[in-house]
Parts: structure tokens; sequence; C-alpha cells
């Protein structure tokens, strides 16, 4: 097995309580990495909270909405000021639109702008304050 290095360094998995962001946070914490998860979903958040700390880690776990430049801030003020920081991100939130029965084509530019919204804008939220 490869050594990352990553025993008692700190992350943070944002949309980590759910899919593809669960699972690379559960990774990092069988490697011995602290993690942070952030959300909106208060239960999927308890629920993820629980498999992480079942590695041995310390977990924080904050309901946030990704999109919110006030709610980035406080993940990251919690984060420093339990951690002093963290020393890797993983931006994990996104997904695609809200189509209806409409073809990518054909969608409403406020969806692209939704799209866009939780695949970069989340990312750069959070980027900028790491």
């Amino acid at each position: 097995m490869i050594d990352y290095k990553l025993s008692g360094k700190y992350a943070l998995v944002t949309g980590g309580s759910h899919g593809i962001g669960l699972a690379t946070a559960l990774a990092l914490a069988r490697l011995g990495c602290n993690v942070a998860i952030c959300s909106r979903s208060v239960g999927r958040l308890r629920s993820a909270e629980a498999l992480i700390r079942a590695c041995g880690v310390e977990v924080l776990a904050v309901q946030a909405d990704a999109l919110d430049s006030s709610s980035c801030d406080q993940v990251m003020q919690q984060i420093e000021d339990l951690w002093g920081g963290c020393d890797l991100l993983i931006n994990n939130v996104g997904g695609g639109g809200r189509w209806g029965g409409d073809i990518v084509e054909a969608a409403d530019m406020s969806v692209w702008a939704d799209v866009y919204q939780k695949n970069a804008g989340a990312a750069i939220l959070f980027t900028m304050r790491v």
C-alpha cells in the first residue's frame, strides 16, 4: 500500500455526507486523516459523521450551503477554531441541472447558471478561503 502521509493531517470534503464525497471522506479517514465535512442535510451529516468517527479520527460535520459565501466562511472558521486550518481541500459539491423534460440544448440559461454555481462557484468559494 502506498503511504500518502495523510495520518494526522486535516481535510475538508465539501458535500461529504453522501455519495462520492462520503466515499472520499471515509478513504481519507482510513488513512488516518482527520476530516471535516459539510452538507445541507443534517440527517446525512450525522450518519456520515458516525461512519467517519468509527475510523478513529477527529471529525467535524457542519451544516452549510456551499453556494453561500457566509456559509463557507462559517465552515472555515469552525475548522480554524478547531484545528488551526486544513491541509487538504476536496471540492466535491456539484451536480447537473434540473432539466425537467427539456433536452440539454433547450435548457433555460437559469439552469446553466445553477449548474455553473454548483460545479465551479462552490469550488471557487472554498478555494479562496483555504
